[in-house]
C-alpha cells in the first residue's frame, strides 16, 4: 500500500485554505469577526435550515462533518478552515432578516464610515429646529460626499447577495441612522444647555461650548449670546473663554474617569447604539441630561457615595464591552 505524500499535495492544500480564508475577509468588508458571531448565534432550527442548505449543495458527508464539528468551530477549539467559512457563510444573506443585516452594516461602518470635526454656533435665541436642521444638512453633506470603501462596498453586496434595491435599502438605512443619531443628540442637549445659560446661575456666562461626540463625528455646540441665528464654522480652539459643558455628554462617566477615557468612550458607545435609536431610549438621555450634572457636585462632595458609583460603573462597562 503505497503511502500519500504529504509534500507537494499538503502544501496545495494548505494554500488553497489561505486563499479561501482571504477571499472570505476581503468579501466580507476585512473582517470575519461579527459574522461568525451572528452565525454560531443562531437558534438551532434556523442552524439546521442552514446546514441542510450545506449537505443539498456539497453533499451529506459536507453536512456531518460540519454538524460534528459545530461545537468545536463554537469553542474555538478547532478553526474552521476558509474554504468551509465561505460556503457556509454563503448561505447566510438570503435566509437573514433586514434587522440583522442592519446591525452588520453598522458594525463595519463605525470603522469605514465618514468622520468630521464641526463648530455650530448659536445664539441665545435661535430656533431649536433651525439648529437641528442645520445639524442634518451639516451630517448628510459629510456622510453622502463620503465615498464607501472597498471593505465597505464588499459588506454590502455580501449582504444583498447582488440584489441592487438590498443593496441601496442597506446603504440609505445607515446614511439616515448616522444623520439621526447626531441630530437627536443635538436636539436633546441644545435645551439643557439653553435652560442653564438663563437660569441665575448660567447668566454671567456670555458663552457656552458643549463638544457632541456621536461615532466619528464631532460637533461643538457653542451657544453665545453675542451671536444671532445659526451658523457652521470650522472647528478652532476659542481664543475666548467659554464655560465647558462635560465633555461628550457623559457628565457622571466624565467626573469619574475623565472626558477620552476608555471607559466613558464606552459608555459614549453603548448610548448612540443602544439608546439613541429607540424613543424609550431617547427619553432616558434627555432625563439624565437634566438631572446629572446636579449629581455631580454630590460624587464629588462624597467620598464613599463617589466610590459606589464608579464601582457600579465599572462593572456595567465592563458587561457592554462584552
Amino acid at each position: 500500500m503505497a503511502r500519500r505524500s504529504g509534500g507537494k499535495d499538503g502544501y496545495e492544500y494548505a494554500r488553497k485554505h489561505i486563499e479561501d480564508a482571504e477571499r472570505l475577509s476581503r468579501e466580507l468588508g476585512g473582517t470575519d469577526r461579527d459574522v461568525k458571531k451572528y452565525f454560531f448565534a443562531l437558534p438551532p432550527h434556523e442552524l439546521n435550515v442552514i446546514l441542510i442548505a450545506y449537505g443539498k449543495q456539497f453533499g451529506d458527508v459536507a453536512e456531518e462533518y460540519a454538524r460534528d464539528a459545530m461545537p468545536r468551530w463554537k469553542s474555538e477549539k478547532v478553526k474552521m478552515s476558509g474554504t468551509v467559512a465561505e460556503r457556509l457563510f454563503k448561505l447566510l444573506p438570503p435566509r437573514m432578516p433586514i434587522g440583522e443585516k442592519y446591525k452588520l452594516t453598522e458594525g463595519l461602518w463605525i470603522h469605514f464610515g465618514p468622520s468630521s470635526k464641526k463648530r455650530l454656533r448659536i445664539g441665545l435665541t435661535a430656533d431649536l429646529n433651525e439648529v437641528v436642521a442645520e445639524v442634518d444638512k451639516h451630517i448628510n453633506e459629510v456622510v453622502m460626499s463620503h465615498k464607501i470603501p472597498e471593505g465597505m462596498e464588499a459588506r454590502f453586496h455580501w449582504l444583498s447577495a447582488g440584489d441592487v434595491e438590498v443593496k441601496q435599502h442597506l446603504l440609505n438605512h445607515i446614511r439616515g441612522l448616522e444623520r439621526k443619531l447626531v441630530s437627536d443628540v443635538a436636539r436633546l442637549q441644545l435645551p439643557v444647555m439653553v435652560e442653564h445659560l438663563k437660569s441665575n446661575v448660567g447668566e454671567l456666562t456670555h458663552r457656552m461650548a458643549q463638544t457632541l461626540k456621536v461615532g466619528k463625528h464631532e460637533l461643538e455646540l457653542l451657544i453665545d449670546r453675542d451671536f444671532e441665528g445659526v451658523a457652521l464654522e470650522e472647528w478652532k480652539p476659542n481664543s475666548t473663554p467659554t464655560r465647558p459643558a462635560t465633555s461628550g455628554n457623559c457628565f457622571i462617566a466624565t467626573s469619574l474617569y475623565g472626558g477620552n477615557a476608555p471607559e466613558t468612550n464606552a459608555l459614549r458607545s453603548w448610548r448612540d447604539r443602544q439608546l439613541m435609536p429607540t424613543l424609550l431610549g431617547r427619553a432616558f438621555i434627555a432625563t439624565y441630561y437634566r438631572i446629572s450634572p446636579s449629581i455631580v457636585p454630590i460624587l464629588q462632595d462624597h467620598f464613599w457615595l463617589r466610590r459606589f458609583v464608579k464601582f457600579a460603573l465599572d462593572r456595567f462597562v465592563g458587561l457592554i464591552k462584552n
